[in-house]
């Protein structure tokens, strides 16, 4: 498998510029494999992602490498793919999570619907991160699916 590797140094006094770096990196899906070195699988997006990104550092007078690697061991890389896969599994937790608050507002609709907004929103995030198809993706989305019509039905009950 080919990997994107970034490669990044930034000025230590300014730590704001490194906290968005980190949050872009995050945002991406992009595992640290030690400070400054991250890496993606590649593909058309996130290739784009790291060029962005690197070209954004050194406009905050940092220096940044965007390449192709390749893994020469084959254990190194199954780690790798185990964290994109536990980074993935913790996003759809946390999707999850948020349907909880759909079910806690089930007294007003329009607050159910908002929250069940944010869980699709947040269900798109975990998507763009999930590199390796974990099987919580489909299970979150089951579940997305069935308090979506759930509300649905609820609404047109409302009209009988």
């Amino acid at each position: 498998m080919t990997w994107l590797m970034l490669v990044y140094k930034l000025p230590a006094d300014r730590s704001t510029r490194r906290v968005y770096v980190w949050r872009r990196l995050k945002r991406i899906g992009a595992i640290y494999l030690q400070d400054g070195t991250c890496v993606l699988p590649m593909n058309d997006r996130t290739r784009e992602q790291f060029q962005w990104l690197a070209a954004e550092i050194v406009e905050m007078a940092g220096e940044a490498y965007a390449c192709s690697a390749e893994f020469l061991a084959g254990d190194q890389e199954a780690r790798v793919v185990d964290q994109f896969r536990e980074q993935s599994r913790v996003a759809y937790h946390q999707v999850r999570a948020d349907l909880e608050q759909v079910a806690a507002h089930e007294s007003d609709r329009v607050q159910m619907e908002n929250a069940l907004r944010d869980a699709w929103t947040a269900f798109g995030a975990a998507r763009q991160i999930d590199f390796f198809a974990v099987p919580e993706r489909d299970q979150t989305l089951g579940r997305l699916r069935a308090i979506a019509e759930q509300i649905e039905h609820s609404r047109w009950e409302g009209h009988e």
